[in-house]
């Protein structure tokens, strides 16, 4: 048995484990400078791949490159002062393109930061445009897809901008005055507002601004910041109190928002409180307060999961210790910022490698292969997915215990199927194909990887088929 995949869950979740300072979760990296820090977010250089952390203080924003995660190197600086804006304990960033965009208690404005060259990012200016009652901000938003920024917590409500038509100096396109808004997310033309005054999360149609009808309101407990899944079926809701859990509510039925669960973090849940969480691959990422980094499986959002912890504050307290983490570089490796002791490059077991390379057709992209939750052995809800797929396209997944490198007509088939098989699925309306792939509870395969890769139909790629790169993923004892 310890070298065979078995397709069909063998038993169900480990029992749990007594709280220590990490669990699955490995530190590559601490960086520290002489500040006090909030928020955190990411940037890729286009051009290189090399990975950058941008890391937001009282001060200002440090421009850190992890691309070797053991070694963080500060590039830049770009201090808040340059905008006139005094100390604040809230900042945050977000960036579009070649840009960053910081926004702070501090003062009114936004500060535009150029990454065209992150190895030495400029700062351009402080946005205030005329006219725009904006005074101190809390949060910033940017919906990729549209290239529209939203701004909230501010003295005269959520301002939206167009960064796509401008990216220095973005025109307002709309604003939205209704109730006070503490954080949003934005995915697929609805806005997911934090109404944290009035423990509310609204959720609003944006596809057609100025317009912004209503589409769903559900009240929960201290309403502070959510993450949609990017598939539309939930969206995970933070509460950010004594005691501050995750609500996950089904959106599936708008505008009926229905509890599918709660997740509390089983460490001195009482004794702290989550504060920001981040949904990738159903891997739902959170900065816990004084309980530092929290991954949880949400793969099954009626049942998630706790898969690993790293605690990055050392004293008590409900409100202190972990700001924000991120989880989106392409190395999969995750950033946290703890309050005191700035900076933490983490990396979660289970999380998915790439190797190899994908062929696509002539004038379609290559598929991507993913993982749907992470591989805790045991993991009843666990699956393969197939990305950037055409709608409704056979999708033919390769399984197995161990890598390939067998060459044919052009493409690499990059995963030995002797131990383990082939499954097949076929793409929904939004290119996603899922092929569920229940894992045994057998702890004699912790340790051991998974290997996978997709194949589809695709017209003028060789062999008339288009292939993925490959996939591994270290199968763990949760």
């Amino acid at each position: 048995m310890k070298h065979c995949l078995v397709l069909a869950a063998l038993g169900l979740c480990a029992a749990s484990h007594a709280p220590v300072q990490s669990r699955n979760v490995t530190l590559l990296a601490n960086f520290l400078p002489n500040d006090r820090f909030n928020d955190i977010w990411g940037y890729v250089d286009p051009g290189t791949g090399r990975e950058f952390a941008l890391l937001l203080s009282r001060q200002g924003t440090y421009v850190v490159e992890t691309t070797d995660p053991t070694n963080p190197v500060q590039r830049g600086y770009i201090a808040g002062s340059l905008s006139g804006w005094s100390t604040s304990t809230w900042r945050d960033a977000r960036t579009y393109g070649r840009y960053a965009y910081v926004v702070t208690e501090g003062g009114g404005g936004m500060q535009v930061i150029d990454l065209g060259n992150p190895l030495s990012p400029v700062f351009v200016r402080t946005h205030r445009p005329a006219g725009v009652t904006w005074g101190n901000t809390h949060n910033i938003s940017i919906d990729l897809s549209t290239g529209k920024l939203y701004v909230v917590g501010t003295a005269g409500g959520m301002h939206i901008f167009d960064v796509a038509a401008n990216p220095t100096n973005p025109p307002r396109v709309a604003t939205y005055t209704t109730e006070y808004v503490h954080d949003v997310q934005v995915r697929d033309g609805t806005a997911f507002l934090s109404e944290i005054n009035r423990s509310f999360l609204r959720l609003l149609d944006v596809r057609n601004l100025p317009a912004m009808p209503q589409v769903g309101l559900v009240g929960y407990g201290a309403a502070h910041q959510s993450w949609p899944s990017p598939d539309g079926d939930f969206v995970a809701a933070a509460s950010e109190a004594v005691g501050g859990y995750v609500a996950f509510f089904d959106t599936t039925r708008l505008p009926q928002m229905q509890v599918l669960s709660t997740y509390l973090f089983p460490a001195n849940p009482y004794e702290t409180s989550v504060h920001n969480v981040f949904l990738r691959d159903s891997v739902l990422h959170c900065a816990w307060y004084t309980a530092g980094y929290v991954a949880c499986d949400a793969s099954d959002p009626r049942a998630p999961v706790t898969v690993g912890w790293y605690d990055s504050y050392p004293g008590v307290g409900v409100f202190s210790g972990a700001w924000g983490c991120y989880p989106y570089q392409p190395s999969g490796n995750v950033y946290l910022s703890d309050m005191l002791t700035g900076l933490y490059v983490l990396r979660l077991r289970g999380t998915p490698e790439h190797y190899g390379s994908g062929v696509g057709a002539p004038a379609g992209t290559v598929p991507k292969v993913a993982t749907f939750g992470t591989t805790w052995l045991g993991s009843p809800s666990f699956a393969l997915e197939a990305r950037d797929v055409p709608a409704n396209s056979p999708v033919w997944f390769f399984v197995g215990m161990n890598p390939a490198n067998l060459s044919f007509g052009g493409h690499t088939l990059l995963v030995d199927t002797t131990i383990g098989g082939l499954a097949q699925a076929t793409a929904n309306a939004r290119g996603i194909a899922r092929t569920r792939l229940p894992l045994p509870n057998d702890p004699a395969l912790d340790g051991l990887f998974l290997h996978a890769q997709v194949l589809i139909p695709a017209a003028g790629a060789p062999l008339g088929v288009a292939m993925s790169d490959g996939l591994r993923a270290e199968l763990f004892v949760r």
